[in-house]
């Protein structure tokens, strides 16, 4: 600190005696002639404004692929669930829900401020028979747009039905689905999800109101709609469901958000 305050005093100074070195005459002084005489206005020194650009920083893309027990992720909404519960097991976030007509979700606060995409693996744990199997109807699936107490957002979901995986795009309000897929649960893209318990890579690309989802990198035929109930800035996480069978337990894996423009 005195360190500073010598330099500020000190640099000032010398420049001062530098200049009256300068122009200070040397040799006699010699009478000048008169001439005009001239009137010099005293210079006046504004500070300069420094009109900034609002500068936007890029948002991040954030990953996490579950090996630690991260403390930001929440259980944020359940419905009804007695016995439901989510933890951090062999390097997977591992989902389990126990009642029938059931849903939960888990959030770790991230909310994108404009267009993104949202990514995750899943895969179905249960050893379920094919009977168990045939009377199943568990979801599990990406969440985005959220409230802070999610009480509407959109959802892509699987579900482990009775032959194959089938699929649907939900806005849910209140623990309430409204579809978006028409016929609500679709099955028409069997060759791009892997049956049973196979892991399958979920994604949605949100682009202003359009929402497009695929599954292991495949767009769905049918599989772009637009939605404009919940809009930017909103809160995305991972959701399980069950729909008739009451026993549930699925893996999450390598959950990505990466933002893909900003909203002006």
């Amino acid at each position: 600190m005195k360190k500073r305050m010598v330099l500020s005093v000190t640099v000032p100074f010398m420049l001062l005696l530098t200049f009256l070195s300068f122009s200070t005459p040397r040799g006699p002084v010699k009478a000048q002639e008169p001439g005009p005489y001239r009137a010099f206005l005293p210079l006046i020194l504004k500070p300069m404004k420094l009109f900034l650009p609002i500068i936007r920083f890029p948002e991040l893309v954030r990953f996490d692929d579950f090996e630690d027990a991260d403390p930001e992720w929440v259980l944020m909404m359940t419905k009804e669930p007695k016995d439901g519960y989510f933890e951090h097991l062999n390097g997977k976030l591992v989902g389990h829900i126990r009642d029938n007509a059931a849903l939960m979700v888990i959030s770790p606060g991230w909310r994108p401020e404009g267009d993104f995409q949202l990514e995750v693996d899943v895969r179905f744990a249960n050893s379920w028979t094919i009977e168990h199997r045939k009377k199943s109807g568990n979801g599990l699936g990406l969440a985005f747009g959220g409230d802070d107490d999610w009480s509407g957002f959109y959802a892509f979901l699987l579900q482990d039905g009775a032959s194959q995986h089938l699929w649907a795009v939900v806005r849910v309000v209140n623990t309430r689905f409204r579809y978006l897929t028409e016929g609500r649960w679709r099955g028409d893209e069997r060759a791009y999800i892997h049956d049973w318990d196979g892991t399958n890579h979920l994604m949605v690309v949100r682009q202003g109101d359009e929402i497009t989802v695929y599954v292991n990198g495949k767009k769905f035929r049918k599989g772009q709609f637009t939605d404009s109930s919940y809009g930017p800035g909103r809160l995305v996480g991972l959701t399980i469901s069950s729909f008739e069978f009451s026993n549930g337990k699925v893996e999450f894996d390598n959950f990505k958000l990466t933002p893909l423009r900003s909203r002006q």
